[in-house]
């Protein structure tokens, strides 16, 4: 126990200058510094701007907010608080000499991420459950998913978020200030029964679970397009000399044409938002669990490393508002007639289309002739 609290307490002791001197360790810690600074600052100006547009968009338009779009904007909440709350203490954090203000402050910014992230990603799993039961079961899932449902499903997100992510703040785990990284992180050498929770938790179970729902939810759109547009066999040309056998003048009627198969467009559609989902939670939660493999058994990891994987890590705050919101057709009209209003002088009068021809998400508007190629279109 000694040697371990020997090693968490050497994390907050000054870094020990390279020979060489010390401008040079200093210049390099300076560099790093800006480079965090910047890109994160890039971050927080892009996220609050297309987080607060989808908001807007919400707020403008009332009926958006079925229950499945509610846990989008849920969604959009947590990424908000992420950037408002947490992004600017790390900022802070970055600039040299100015941290530890306090450890509890530290401890605290460490929660408050981590339930941020939970939070987003639970809700990231509650949407890829939803849409696998509206499009799988489309009778019986608007009698089911009510909007009292919906609002405990939520609050049952943030409850199952803050369970997740209070752990370090009441022993099990260490929080501490890495002067290397200029970071408050969680040290993941410290317990190794809360890294393995951790990454079970944030990656591995929700992964799991995004790819077999929307798997499911693919093969169902394969099913479905082949129903709707089903596959013709194509008939041989013939041969020219047997054509000239017949008739030395074939008409036009004789020579079949080449049919071309083309994949349906709602087929696209649905292959390019699954990457798309997938892919972006694998590129921003994945480096970090893959972090907290390595500190836990290796030791700390370089500051470089450990600013790349925290930079991932709030990219995710950017990307949400495009996977979830801007791919949608109905938010994506709705949004391009507010930019309208802000930016033409003119009074604009919406048509009418726009205003009542909007897919919803919400599956309680689907009739029994629902298909899966319409959800994928809104």
């Amino acid at each position: 126990c000694e040697l371990v609290s020997m090693v968490n307490c050497s994390r907050y002791l000054p870094p020990v200058p390279t020979q060489g001197g010390g401008r040079g360790g200093s210049s390099r810690l300076l560099f790093h510094c800006i480079i965090r600074i910047s890109v994160l600052c890039s971050f927080i100006c892009v996220s609050l701007l297309s987080n607060s547009m989808l908001l807007l968009v919400f707020r403008r338009k009332p009926p958006l907010l079925q229950v499945a779009n509610r846990f989008i904007l849920n969604l959009l909440i947590a990424d908000l608080l992420q950037t408002a709350v947490v992004m600017p203490w790390v900022v802070a954090g970055s600039l040299p000499s100015f941290w530890p203000l306090s450890d509890h402050l530290c401890t605290a910014m460490v929660t408050l991420m981590h339930l941020f992230a939970y939070a987003s990603i639970n809700t990231i799993v509650l949407v890829s459950v939803d849409r696998y039961l509206s499009i799988i079961y489309p009778l019986s899932y608007p009698n089911k998913m009510t909007t009292l449902w919906g609002a405990m499903f939520i609050l049952a997100t943030w409850l199952v978020s803050l369970i997740q992510s209070t752990p370090p703040a009441f022993g099990w785990g260490d929080i501490g200030f890495d002067r290397d990284s200029s970071l408050c992180l969680i040290l993941w050498n410290s317990s190794a029964s809360y890294t393995a929770l951790n990454i079970l938790l944030s990656f591995l179970f929700p992964g799991a679970i995004l790819v077999a729902c929307y798997g499911m939810v693919f093969r169902a759109a394969r099913r479905q397009n082949a129903l709707v547009h089903p596959m013709r066999p194509r008939i041989p040309e013939p041969e020219e000399d047997d054509v000239d056998r017949k008739d030395p003048k074939p008409s036009f009627h004789m020579i079949p044409r080449r049919r071309l198969f083309k994949p349906s467009p709602y087929h696209c559609k649905a292959a390019r938002v699954i990457f798309v989902i997938i892919t972006s939670f694998i590129l921003c939660m994945g480096p970090y669990c893959v972090l907290a493999i390595v500190s836990s058994v290796v030791g700390p990891a370089h500051p470089w490393v450990n600013t790349w994987v925290f930079l991932l890590f709030f990219l995710q705050c950017c990307l949400h508002p495009y996977t979830y919101g801007y791919m949608h057709k109905s938010i994506k009209k709705e949004l391009a007639f507010l930019l309208l209003r802000l930016f033409c002088r003119g009074p604009i009068g919406q048509n009418s289309s726009m205003d009542n021809n909007f897919p919803m998400a919400d599956s309680r508007t689907f009739h029994s002739h629902y298909s899966v190629a319409s959800a994928w279109k809104a």
